[in-house]
């Protein structure tokens, strides 16, 4: 049975950015060059900014502190008939003395077909990252939701991608 955890009116933890879990899941120009792994934090503060769970960005978390850690698990693009789709997954942890309490998975995927660039100036690697940025800000919202009820093991976002 999971240990139960009631985040209203509690304070969380946060690190600044999360951790990418494998490198041979994530492509390197994508690591290298979009910032999934801090615009997730920023976004999922943002996300409960008007809530009563309070998330505080800290590289030390106290001890006996509530601690959300998150992992960038895969970020990859994935080629098909029409074009690519970009897709990420995350995993996370509500961890308190490094005892879990809860967990999630969070994987969205971009619909199909070419990225669109109307703005010439950006490369592909910027396109792409644009992208994910947007994936990014759609699972961020969607482990906010989560963290209202924090269901273990709880598969969010489209879950196609695992």
């Amino acid at each position: 049975t999971p240990n139960k955890i009631d985040l209203h009116g509690k304070t969380l933890y946060v690190k600044s950015s999360s951790q990418y879990k494998n490198n041979n899941y994530i492509v390197p120009a994508i690591k290298d060059n979009c910032s999934i792994y801090t615009e997730v934090i920023h976004n999922i503060v943002k996300y409960t900014e008007n809530s009563d769970i309070n998330i505080i960005i800290a590289d030390e978390i106290p001890y006996n502190a509530l601690e959300l850690k998150i992992t960038v698990d895969k970020a990859s693009e994935i080629k098909n008939a029409v074009g690519f789709r970009r897709a990420i997954l995350f995993s996370g942890t509500i961890l308190k003395n490094n005892v879990e309490y809860t967990s999630f998975t969070a994987s969205r995927t971009s619909v199909s077909g070419v990225w669109s660039n109307t703005n010439e100036s950006l490369s592909k690697v910027q396109a792409s990252c644009k992208i994910f940025s947007y994936i990014n800000k759609n699972i961020s919202k969607d482990i906010a939701s989560w963290l209202f009820y924090p269901v273990d093991k709880m598969v969010l976002g489209d879950g196609k991608y695992k």
